[in-house]
């Protein structure tokens, strides 16, 4: 039996009521306490910060697949869920495959969850649990419909897979008027679909500062399980892991990947398998959003890597490498010089 003091310990401290009170299934089908990973964590400190400082969280999230982002979002709002009266939460897909995969582990927690922390259900359908008792909801959904959670009042929106879903703007217009904008969270998370679109829009927008949403990218080398055999890293492996920080069993598992786009035909060269490599699975921000057909010459990788790289004024002369190619006629490239001649 839990004291009163443990009990407001799990309801105020995530992190702790996730290792203690919440199951999941790893890849192999084992059940295991929920464990934040790096990736979850660091998410998890980003969202935080910004709910205690600006009374809400509305995060954008670029992810590579498998990231298991949907997983903590998922967790993070079930036990708000669990835990406030009339709280009401809304979680949306790309595919009823998808919803039914996240319902089903939303199931597994309340299922596995100690009897002196879980309140009593009063309704439970395949997309839909409800706790009478404190008033408190959470439905699943895929997106695609406009109208879906449009006369719902939420006080958390969780969006997964923006960038693969169908319409994409109508559906945030209605939804974002059924959140109030205190005490309540909206988290858009995705892998890319490249350039173009809602999902690509916003990123760029919340870097920019243009809307108040917070940009959270989390690179697919964080995630612990993508990784192989060590292998003989090429020249060019070697030259990216470097840039990146990837360790050799990482860029093992990536060279894995690449070669089954090419098995599989969705990609017919070698550029082709690793552009949709670094859509998937990207390692940076920029990596995600390029595409074969983007018109860069100077690669994202390269670019990266010189702002990366601290060098000493030698007196010598400076020479820049500009591509002023980018995103359409109004693209505007500005170029500025300091320091010494």
């Amino acid at each position: 039996m839990l004291t009163d003091v443990e009990r407001r310990r799990l309801a105020a401290d995530f992190e702790l009521y996730s290792r203690m009170c919440l199951k999941i299934r790893d890849p192999l089908g084992n059940k295991l306490p929920l464990v934040l990973t790096s990736a979850q964590q660091h998410v998890h400190e980003r969202l935080e910060l910004q709910r205690k400082t600006k009374r809400n969280v509305r995060a954008i999230i670029l992810k590579g697949r498998r990231a298991r982002l949907s997983t903590y979002v998922c967790a993070r709002n079930f036990h708000r869920l669990t835990h406030t009266e009339g709280y009401r939460v809304l979680t949306l897909t790309h595919l009823d495959t998808t919803s039914d995969v996240l319902f089903k582990m939303v199931k597994l927690f309340n299922d596995d969850l100690p009897d002196v922390v879980r309140p009593t259900v009063s309704k439970q359908t395949d997309n839909v649990i409800e706790y009478g008792m404190i008033g408190s909801s959470m439905k699943t959904a895929t997106a695609g419909s406009p109208k879906v959670g449009h006369g719902d009042g939420l006080q958390a929106l969780h969006w997964s897979e923006v960038a693969h879903s169908r319409n994409q703007q109508e559906m945030l217009t209605g939804l974002m008027q059924a959140v109030p904008l205190y005490g309540t969270e909206i988290c858009l998370e995705s892998t890319s679909a490249g350039k173009g679109g809602l999902f690509h829009s916003y990123y760029q927008a919340a870097v920019a500062g243009d809307i108040d949403y917070e940009p959270i990218f989390v690179p697919w080398f964080w995630t612990p399980d993508q990784v192989a055999d060590l292998v003989d890293l090429t020249v060019d492996e070697r030259d990216y892991a470097g840039v990146y920080g990837i360790s050799n069993e990482h860029m093992a598992w990536r060279r894995i990947k690449i070669s089954e786009f090419l098995a599989s035909g969705d990609a017919a060269t070698d550029e082709q398998a690793s552009i949709l490599f670094q859509q998937s699975y990207p390692s940076s921000s920029q990596e995600a959003f390029e595409s074969e057909d983007s018109g860069s010459f100077i690669p994202v990788t390269m670019v990266i890597a010189a702002q990366n790289r601290k060098v000493e004024h030698s007196g010598m002369p400076i020479c820049a490498g500009l591509d002023v190619g980018g995103d359409g006629e109004k693209d505007t490239t500005v170029t500025q010089r300091y320091g010494l001649a």
